[in-house]
């Protein structure tokens, strides 16, 4: 057979597509380009930056800027205005306009405003600014019974200076020497106290008691006869008297009002060797052992002690002012002692003496009601 009569028997040539029938209709047009070069690649995410290269980066920039020039002739007039407000200021509060030429000084119960006008020294050329506060206050503070001072300012011309008296917590009755020494919260000793007290029907303190001067005469005469010139004068002398309602205490008795005044508790029984001063720090135990329960009392059952007994550890007792005795012992567990105390004494009727010396296993007695 020949090569024609084979294309007559139907073996056709295969049409080859172009490229315009292989794209879909409403498909996108692919170039020829895109089918001779591979698909591109997503490109790779890029590192941060490190913060070193991003700061150095910065610190480039910033040196290219330009950096604003402040002329010399305007920073030196900026310091001359400082420089002459400061000046200013110092003329002016060391001047006599402010000057300190009424002093006024507030006293207290311990520390009159005499007493304290003896100690404070004020200097020529003070003024409200420059008045020295420290020197002031370590004046006032020679005086035992100052704890601190305020100083506040009255313009133009005037300084208040309040001392304050420091805080009483117990006092020491030395029968031994008939005297009673205050004694601080910070347990040091601070002054004795006068034992010449004078309280009214309540038992309250009275300052100032002026004694009524009363005139009696002894007008007995027998048979007319005159008296004798002795009994005469004694007949003219004049006699004084209290006021009424007012009564006169000492020892013990005034210790304990002071203590009452002061809110403080009574230290009694205290050992003659014990040898207070002014400012020291008390170094006794047993009226340490005293402080301790002062201390740790809470300020409604102090209100109830008439005193405190401390003539050995042991024996620390307290008395109070109902006539309940209680045995304290050594100064440990006192917020115990106390509320074992306060919770039998409304617990029970007729107690007259309690023992709490261990206070998880007290005791006690009572009358009959």
């Amino acid at each position: 057979m020949s090569g024609k009569g084979i294309k007559k028997a139907g073996m056709r040539k295969a049409a080859v597509p172009t490229l315009n029938q292989s794209i879909k209709k409403g498909s996108r047009p692919v170039t020829a380009r895109a089918l001779n070069t591979p698909a591109p690649q997503a490109a790779p995410a890029k590192e941060p930056r490190p913060a070193g290269k991003i700061a150095s980066g910065a610190k480039a920039i910033a040196s290219k800027l330009p950096v604003p020039r402040v002329p010399r002739a305007a920073i030196a007039a900026v310091l001359l205005g400082v420089l002459a407000l400061a000046v200013a200021a110092i003329v002016i509060l060391n001047s006599g306009l402010f000057a300190a030429t009424e002093i006024k000084i507030e006293g207290s119960v311990h520390v009159t405003q005499e007493q304290a006008e003896q100690l404070i020294d004020i200097k020529e050329g003070t003024t409200l600014f420059n008045v020295n506060e420290a020197e002031l206050s370590s004046a006032l503070k020679k005086n035992p019974w100052v704890s601190g001072v305020d100083i506040e300012r009255e313009f133009p011309h005037t300084l208040v200076i309040t001392p304050h008296e420091r805080t009483v917590i117990a006092i020491a009755y030395i029968a031994a020497d008939d005297i009673a020494w205050a004694i601080g919260d910070d347990s040091c000793w601070i002054a004795p106290m006068s034992l010449s007290v004078y309280v009214d029907a309540d038992g309250n303190i009275v300052d100032d008691v002026e004694p009524v001067v009363a005139d009696s005469q002894d007008s007995a005469t027998q048979d007319g006869a005159s008296q004798d010139a002795d009994a005469q004068d004694q007949a003219d002398t004049a006699a004084t008297a209290l006021p009424e309602g007012i009564t006169a205490l000492s020892g013990k008795d005034a210790a304990e009002a002071l203590a009452k005044q002061s809110n403080a508790i009574l230290l009694c029984d205290v050992s003659a060797d014990v040898s207070p001063s002014s400012g020291d720090d008390v170094t006794s135990d047993l009226v340490l052992d005293g402080i301790a329960y002062a201390k740790g009392f809470t300020p409604e059952f102090v209100a109830q002690i008439k005193d405190i007994s401390i003539a050995s550890e042991e024996a620390i007792s307290a008395n109070l002012d109902s006539g309940v005795e209680i045995a304290l012992g050594p100064p440990d567990d006192i917020a115990l002692k106390e509320r074992v105390v306060t919770q039998l004494l409304q617990q029970e009727q007729g107690v007259t003496f309690i023992n709490v010396r261990t206070p998880n296993a007290y005791t006690f007695r009572s009358v009959p009601t």
